[in-house]
């Protein structure tokens, strides 16, 4: 539906969505907690870093979509059924990492979240964010559910997956956000309204191209499983199982994908922390960086595991390799 259609249905929205702009900092997970509860959702905390704190500021484009910020310190977030009451909105959120990474959770799919990459999620169902990494940054539209006409069994197709950051329909959305939080800081309150289209149309699109992830087949489908091993490589979970989660394919069709290439899902994770590897000593220069350290950067377990599979792909060991390139 096209935004001119869905504008008066927005207007005529539930008021209490994103009623106002404001921002607010929390210097403890207790504020934290209230925080979000009362402005976003009621979720669940845990594993917060000890000097834990974060920041919320929303901007109302009109009374059905609305953006906000979320800057916080390492923690696990995880919304759970517990967690919910009858007053809760019912919205779909569009997240796009601004900084630092990230693990959604949802659906038992896994979507990996790099700087710059975008997931889908909707609070009416369990999820859960890792922000372990801390410094996180994220940029979310907000948007009341019944104006995007989405039903549950669509929803849960398109949730627990990610967007990758060079994609082209990632670029276009998530500059499109960006200039509809730095543009909202001017717009008059009367206005905001009008430019809710300018959020809702690359939206829009997004859904659709999270809907034509299933279809994906072939040399396509090995393209975008190969993109989704090279950008999140570093991430030690990945494997086999958590690629064909994110291409909402079977474990059995991820395999026969790959074997098309002549490898097979582990050995181009392998590979592709190897690379990493490589251009960190590259990097790096003299003194090289301790074995230990790269190998725990580019998402290997241990160092025995981290040389055997360097010295397979590159032919050297990795204090060889960092020798050679430094000299």
């Amino acid at each position: 539906m096209a935004w001119s259609a869905r504008d008066d249905a927005l207007r005529k929205g539930r008021p209490h969505v994103m009623i106002g702009r404001m921002r607010i900092r929390a210097t403890s997970i207790a504020e934290w907690d209230r925080i979000t509860r009362d402005h976003i959702v009621p979720l669940r905390f845990s594993r917060a870093e000890e000097d834990f704190t974060a920041a919320y500021e929303s901007r109302p484009l009109a009374s059905g979509v609305g953006l906000f910020t979320l800057a916080t310190g390492s923690v696990l977030v995880s919304r759970d059924l517990n967690a919910r009451c009858s007053e809760d909105r019912d919205d779909i959120f569009v997240a796009v990492q601004l900084r630092s990474f990230g693990v959604l959770k949802k659906y038992g799919r896994s979507a990996i979240m790099p700087t710059g990459s975008i997931a889908v999620f909707d609070g009416r169902h369990p999820y859960s964010f890792d922000h372990l990494g801390g410094r996180q940054r994220q940029l979310t539209v907000r948007i009341d559910r019944e104006s995007l006409s989405l039903s549950d069994r669509r929803m849960r197709r398109l949730t627990g997956s990610s967007l990758l950051p060079d994609l082209v329909a990632t670029r276009i959305l998530r500059a499109g956000l960006i200039a509809a939080w730095d543009g909202s800081r001017s717009v008059p309150d009367v206005q905001r309204p009008g430019c809710a289209g300018t959020v809702m149309d690359p939206v829009t699109s997004v859904f659709e191209r999270l809907d034509g992830e299933y279809s994906l087949r072939g040399d396509r489908l090995l393209r975008r499983m190969m993109e989704h091993v090279r950008m999140c490589s570093a991430d030690p979970m990945l494997d086999a199982e958590q690629v064909a989660r994110a291409h909402h394919v079977s474990v059995r069709t991820a395999y026969e994908a790959f074997a098309e290439s002549g490898t097979t899902p582990a050995a181009a994770i392998r590979s592709a922390r190897v690379e990493h590897a490589a251009a960190i000593y590259r990097a790096a220069g003299a003194p090289a960086p301790p074995v230990g350290e790269v190998a725990q950067a580019v998402g290997f377990r241990d160092t025995t595991t981290f040389s055997r599979a360097f010295s397979a792909h590159l032919g050297l060991s990795p204090a060889a390799w960092a020798k050679q390139t430094t000299s």
